[in-house]
C-alpha cells in the first residue's frame, strides 16, 4: 500500500507528512487505519459484478482548467 501527497516545491509540511507517516507506519498504528478503514470486511453478493467502472480520463477534464 502507498500514500501519496501533493505540496508546494519545498513545503515544510512535505516533510513534517512524510515524519508522522513513517512514525504510523513503525508504530503499527497505520496498519490498524488501514484494517478499520479500508480493508473490504463484507464479501460481495453472487449476483454483484466484481469489475470495477472505470471513469474515462475525459471526465477530468475540468480539473485541468484550473
Amino acid at each position: 500500500m502507498g500514500w501519496g501527497f501533493a505540496f508546494p516545491r519545498d513545503s515544510p509540511l512535505a516533510i513534517d507528512m512524510s515524519i508522522a507517516i513513517l512514525k504510523l507506519s513503525e508504530n503499527g498504528e497505520l496498519q490498524k487505519i488501514h484494517d478499520k478503514w479500508l480493508a473490504r470486511k463484507a464479501c460481495m453478493s453472487e449476483g454483484a459484478k466484481e469489475e470495477v467502472d472505470r471513469l474515462p480520463l475525459k471526465s477530468f477534464w475540468g480539473l485541468f482548467l484550473i
